[in-house]
């Protein structure tokens, strides 16, 4: 019986061993990330700018330093535009990315000096990009030409580039900023399981006003995927990879803000100017 006692014990205390053992090793392999890549708060939206923001971009990891964000928005054009301003046309760039897109922006607001510039990229099929829409819209009518607003693509549900054609086709008729709101707010209606996606855009660009033979014919053009594809290109460029995203004078935020967050970092900049 004693020996039986002593086999036992020594099963036991060997097994605990190699759980010992096995525990060790994996946290030898287990090494601490030493670069922030979590959301940035709200209370303060340069910490990842500032630090570096490492993001997966196919298998390769990508690091945004301040200086490259703050010369990105050097690129804003100089010449001034009408409070909606748009570009029709645009091929994908070949160039560094420029965070305002210069060729293919969709911008609100007349180009002035001391203002604040607030880049967004999002996705058609995002909820908190739905969410956010309203905030910026009031964003832009509170302080006027004291911000300018630039939206941008960026894919994150399978869709998105296609469903960005429909706002390219709104746009060659100058009807971005509507389509823009009218997608967020019908987003419901038009991402639904089973529906005619054709025949529901066609009834927001008839509710617009707009030529429904030309807007067919955009969303088929040969140049409206090379504009959706130079906003995306660019978002992979500077490691994003989650929607809202918000740079404001260069300064990156992710998520939808309530009005008041986002007023406060507004003002906050336009103090500095």
């Amino acid at each position: 019986m004693k020996q039986e006692i002593k086999v036992l014990i020594g099963i036991v205390l060997s097994t605990l061993v190699i759980l010992v053992v096995g525990v060790v090793i994996a946290g030898s392999q287990s090494k601490p990330s030493t670069t922030p890549n979590t959301p940035v708060a709200v209370s303060n939206p340069s910490v990842l700018i500032k630090e570096g923001l490492p993001q997966k971009i196919g298998t390769s990891t990508s690091f945004v330093t301040a200086d490259e964000v703050k010369a990105f928005t050097s690129n804003l054009t100089s010449s001034s535009s009408n409070a909606m301003s748009f570009s029709p046309t645009g091929e994908a760039s070949t160039s560094s990315p420029e965070l305002n897109g210069t060729s293919t922006n969709r911008a609100f607001g007349r180009i002035k000096a001391d203002q604040v510039t607030l880049v967004e990229f999002a996705d058609l099929e995002c909820p908190s990009c739905k969410a956010y829409s309203p905030i910026l819209q009031k964003i832009t009518e509170t302080y006027g030409d004291k911000v300018r607003l630039i939206y941008r693509t960026f894919a994150i549900h399978e869709n998105a580039p296609k469903d960005a054609l429909v706002q390219v086709a709104a746009q060659n008729q100058g009807k971005f900023w509507e389509m823009t709101e009218m997608l967020f707010d019908k987003q419901d209606e038009w991402t639904a399981f089973g529906v005619d996606q054709k025949k529901i855009f066609d009834s927001y660009a008839q509710a617009l006003g707009l030529d429904l033979s030309k807007f067919d014919q955009d969303l088929l053009a040969s140049s409206s995927p090379k504009i959706v594809q130079n906003d995306i290109q660019d978002g992979q460029t500077l490691g994003l990879d989650r929607t809202p995203t918000l740079f404001i004078d260069g300064n990156l935020t992710t998520g939808a803000m309530s009005f008041e967050s986002l007023s406060s970092l507004i003002d906050a900049e336009l103090a500095k100017k």
